[in-house]
């Protein structure tokens, strides 16, 4: 089966969601993101705080998608419930066929 995932950060704000059969949301603590921005692109604490409050609120995100991964622990715990949604993705579309 042919999957293809495509990671955009503003897929609602751009209102792009139509272009997708499934649609999957990683989503982390404030604090777990606000953390990784400054590590990741070098923001100031405020700076970072400032990018995750101008976001779609996680319970709108969660509301529009079909699933959701909480990535607040280890890149091993992220690899495996990833895995499992693929496979949950995968059999979906067995079904739909």
């Amino acid at each position: 089966y042919d999957v293809v995932f495509i990671s955009t950060p503003q897929l609602f704000e751009a209102n792009m969601e139509s272009l997708f059969d499934k649609k999957i949301y990683v989503t982390a603590d404030e604090d777990t993101r606000i953390s990784r921005l400054m590590k990741r692109c070098g923001f100031s604490k405020e700076e970072a705080l400032k990018r995750v409050k101008a976001q779609l609120s996680d319970s709108k995100k969660i509301n529009l998608c079909d699933y959701i991964i909480e990535n607040n622990s280890s890149l091993e715990d992220l690899e495996i419930k990833t895995k499992n949604i693929l496979e949950a993705v995968i059999r979906s579309a067995q079904l739909n066929q």
